[in-house]
């Protein structure tokens, strides 16, 4: 609400307009001093309306700030939550990438041991658990079993 800008003289003109006579002659002192109680009590409320506005008006700047400085904050956090969001599929997707190349590697350190395997069974037909056991007896062995025996820890000295 604006302050008025009428003065009380304005207030009493416009509400006596164009007497002929003084207003000292339509009002007793009584009237008059009523009046002017009244009029400066609405004076007063006004007055206090008007700073009650301004109190208003500032805390409604004070908020419109809050709730611009929420609003970008709130912009930078789903702005954040949709990078985080993009980074997170990309990890999920690496993440699967390297589950289907360690299965990849997986099943071909399996084909692998089973060429290795083949192979060692090509070069020592008895076996690994077969050849230590023959090394503890020899008396079941014959030479060629004890030459191949020894050739072959000569080639897999961990073996």
């Amino acid at each position: 609400m604006s302050k008025s800008t009428n003065s009380i003289k304005t207030i009493i003109g416009k509400l006596f307009p164009k007497s002929e006579k003084a207003i000292s002659e339509k009002l007793s002192t009584d009237d008059f001093n009523a009046f002017s109680a009244d009029a400066e009590e609405l004076q007063n409320r006004l007055d206090a309306q008007e700073e009650g506005n301004s109190a208003e008006q500032t805390d409604r700047q004070k908020a419109e700030a809050k709730v611009t400085e929420l609003s970008d904050k709130l912009t930078a956090a789903e702005s954040q939550v949709t990078d985080l969001s993009g980074k997170l599929k990309t990890a999920l997707a690496e993440k699967q990438d390297l589950a289907d190349q360690k299965e990849a590697a997986e099943s071909k350190i399996t084909e692998k041991d089973d060429y290795i395997t083949k192979l060692k069974a090509s070069i020592n037909p008895l076996g690994d658990d077969e050849s230590n056991k023959a090394d503890a007896s020899d008396d079941f062995q014959t030479d060629t079993d004890k030459a191949a025996i020894a050739a072959y820890n000569k080639s897999n000295p961990t073996a």
